[in-house]
């Protein structure tokens, strides 16, 4: 919109006011006004501001630092004795066009005679002619002619022609242009609508319009007695009391507000960066009331039981949960369907659970337990009849393999206690309440841990499953003598269990075996050095043993060695007594 078609649709919007029986307006200002400074008309001042995200121009009118109205592009808006109406706006030069009116008093009013002359706010009148129909006047020098039921302006005068009655009104005003500062401060809002207790961060970015650094001080010039008002860094971590702008570079603050929990009503805070200075105007509104309904207020129990207050709620808002005060080591918090929770919001009516977990060396009597609700403080108790402090705890242990087979002689470690499970493959120990580790180990399995906590006359049983150990074995032999004929061969019956996780081959051998005797291993009528058994599975060898027919009758000490692919080896200590007589 130019200069021209802005001017057309303010005599428009002029023209939607009465010209007569009114007080006319006298056109004060009229002209471009850049983005952030301030037109200051007695006790009004006008700053041109600019709404970052959609680039709309707009003028904000305060009285003595309030504000009163917000103006936007194209409206007229009427304050007081003040109009005024934006027009273009031009983002490159960064102007917006401004009219501004102002309604003048009524300083003189008289029956125009002519000839007559006078001098009124240092302008010389003469009436030159006077009819019912118009007045002609000079006004240094220049002729104005006033019709009747109208109004004229000449430069500050207004003159009004009514009934024969002329009126003069002069705007004995001054219209001050404040140029904007090298920077500026931009929020998004100016009034919110907040509850007590509330806190709220509003970002504030200070941007430097200069060519030069900036070195700004930042404070906080009014607030409500008792509230909490910081500016903050951009993260809300630290306050901040002054900041450096580099030229045409933002830097982006956080006003945190902090409202009482007993705040109400308008309140305002003001801030300031520099010499320019922000307010917010909050509408604090009340937590809404919440009825409380316990039903509960003492209840009897064992120690190491679990008890259950049933709280009813009953309203709307938010609704705020805290522990305040309970026994030492006892464990204590809210339930709203299963789940725990500190806040919620509540509409109308609804159930919480103050769960109360009792620990087992509970001391005898009665224990309070104090809590609050949206802050207004409640309590409880717990009577407690029956303890176990002192008592011994008891564990029952079971130990299993993978497949979940029992497994018998296996031993255990708990602290400095040691135990094997059973024929019925379990084991049980009486302990001190405290925390222990517990080890399970037995050949061929990978050792076992697990931690327990044992209370006072707890009884707990503890289940741990043995891991096989990839390769293991066991040998059993046929006993640990073996009888030779002299001239007859001699046997030995050995079995081989691989109990490892996975295939094995074992290779076996004899030591000590004398000079000149024969000495074999066989499996299923084949002699064999080495043989392959898959887990799980046994074999049978037998040894082979032949005398000499000179070998000389008695008993001779052997030892059978089998040795797993993996290094583990084990030994049968064999006595061999060769029975005869040498001819």
């Amino acid at each position: 919109m130019n200069r021209k078609a802005f001017i057309v649709v303010f005599l428009f919007l002029l023209s939607n006011f009465p010209s007569t029986n009114a007080q006319p307006w006298i056109t004060v200002f009229e002209g471009k006004v850049k983005i952030g400074e301030t037109l200051i008309v007695g006790e009004y001042q006008i700053k041109a501001t600019l709404e970052k995200r959609e680039m709309k121009p707009y003028a904000i009118i305060y009285e003595n630092e309030e504000i009163k109205k917000i103006v936007e592009q194209g409206n007229l808006t009427e304050v007081g004795n003040i109009r005024i109406i934006l027009g273009s706006y031009n983002p490159e030069s960064e102007d917006v066009f401004i009219a501004l009116q102002y309604k003048p008093p009524l300083i003189k009013e008289f029956s125009p005679k002519e000839g007559a002359s006078f001098e009124i706010a240092g302008y010389s009148l003469k009436i030159v002619e006077s009819s019912d129909e118009s007045v002609l006047l000079n006004i240094n020098g220049a002729e104005i002619e006033v019709k009747a039921n109208s109004t004229k302006i000449y430069e500050r005068l207004a003159l009004e022609y009514v009934n024969g009655i002329l009126k003069v009104y002069h705007a004995d005003i001054k219209v001050k242009r404040e140029t904007r500062k090298d920077y500026g401060i931009y929020y998004p809002f100016t009034g919110l609508r907040v509850k007590a207790g509330d806190q709220i961060q509003i970002p504030v970015e200070v941007k430097n319009n200069g060519n030069e650094d900036l070195r700004l001080q930042l404070g906080i010039t009014s607030k409500p007695i008792g509230w909490e008002v910081k500016l903050l860094d951009k993260s809300g971590e630290y306050e901040v009391s002054e900041i450096t702008l580099s030229p045409g570079s933002p830097v982006v603050l956080n006003l945190l507000i902090k409202v009482p929990e007993d705040a109400s009503g308008t309140k305002r805070v003001r801030f300031a960066v520099g010499e320019e200075i922000g307010e917010i105007i909050l509408n604090v509104v009340k937590k809404s009331s919440i009825d409380i309904v316990i039903p509960l207020l003492s209840i009897e129990s064992e120690a190491g039981q679990n008890v259950t207050f049933p709280i009813t709620l009953k309203g709307e808002g938010t609704v705020e949960l805290a522990i305040k005060e309970k026994p030492t080591n006892w464990n204590t918090y809210f339930i709203m369907k299963d789940q725990r929770v500190r806040s919620f919001l509540l509409e109308g009516e609804g159930q919480v659970i103050l769960f109360v977990e009792v620990p087992r060396d509970a001391e005898l009597g009665e224990h309070q337990i104090r809590f609050s609700i949206n802050g207004v403080e409640k309590s409880v108790s717990v009577f407690v009849y029956k303890t176990h402090k002192g008592e011994s705890a008891k564990l029952h242990l079971t130990v299993k393999d993978e497949e979940g087979n029992f497994l018998q002689k296996a031993k255990i470690h708990i602290g400095n206690t040691t135990l094997f499970t059973d024929s019925y493959e379990k084991a049980t120990a009486e302990l001190k309440p405290d925390v222990y580790r517990v080890v399970v180990e037995k050949e061929g399995y990978e050792k076992a841990e697990k931690e327990i906590t044992l209370e006072d006359g707890e009884e707990e049983t503890l289940e741990i499953t043995l891991t096989k150990l990839p390769y293991y074995f066991e040998i059993e032999g046929s006993g640990d003598t073996v009888a030779v004929t002299i001239g007859s061969i001699g046997t030995y019956q050995l079995s081989i269990k691989n109990s490892g996780k996975s295939e094995d081959i074992y290779s076996l051998s004899l030591l000590d075996v004398p000079e000149e005797w024969s000495a074999e291993f066989y499996y299923a009528e084949s002699p064999m050095r080495s043989i392959k058994i898959n887990s799980g599975e046994s074999k049978e060898v037998t040894l082979r043993l032949i005398p000499p027919f000179n070998a000389q009758p008695g008993e001779y000490n052997l030892t059978i060695v089998v040795k797993s692919s993996s290094g583990l080896q084990k030994k049968i200590v064999l006595i061999m007594k060769l029975i005869g007589e040498y001819r």
